[in-house]
């Protein structure tokens, strides 16, 4: 079986999983999510956070981003440009979205961010921090052109794979956090 294939194949396994996790979503787990994001990132104060509008069964990391802007950060979220790659807009809980590309919501704010932190969503990832998204790329395309930025997944602790088929395309993740553990997969972070 080729990567390809492999991928897909993932992709259906973990999304079927995801749902089922999802599902199971209580109060106490996103405490648990959210307290350990925090133990990750630490201090937010004047930092520029980047999350993302939760689609399917993904995790809603909107109320973080609403705590991170509370606590002095900027928040943005995704919005696909032109060249189907991800800008960050400037976005603030208070303000109403708009449909973007694919129907997912996004900031109308044309301000665009370069973040300190990007939350990413996935399908799972792996103890080398390789993440399986939804299959179209953006993600792994738009990454380089924020090197600079510390990649994050949100996961529910059933998420995690033994390992993820990866291409020379795949950009890891720098930690993943679920309601249980934080992983650490950047040297820096450990």
């Amino acid at each position: 079986m080729d990567i390809n294939s492999e991928k897909k194949e993932a992709r259906h396994y973990w999304k079927s999983k995801r749902n089922g996790f999802y599902l199971g979503l209580n109060d106490s787990l996103k405490t648990d999510l959210v307290k350990n994001f925090f133990e990750l990132v630490g201090e937010v104060e004047d930092k520029i956070i980047g999350g993302y509008y939760p689609v399917d069964s993904e995790i809603d990391c909107l109320d973080i981003l609403t705590l991170c802007q509370r606590s002095g950060a900027i928040t943005s979220i995704p919005y696909i440009n032109s060249k189907g790659l991800i800008d960050f807009r400037k976005w603030s809980h208070q303000e109403p979205l708009v449909n973007g590309a694919f129907n997912i919501p996004t900031s109308k704010n044309k301000d665009l961010v370069i973040p300190d932190i990007i939350i990413l969503p996935l399908l799972s990832f792996d103890k080398l921090g390789t993440r399986l998204g939804m299959g179209s790329g953006i993600y792994d395309r738009s990454l380089p052109f924020y090197n600079i930025s510390l990649k994050i997944g949100l996961a529910f602790s059933g998420q995690i794979s033994s390992k993820i088929p990866k291409t020379d395309y795949d950009h890891p993740l720098d930690a993943a956090v679920t309601e249980k553990k934080i992983y650490r997969f950047n040297e820096v972070l450990k």
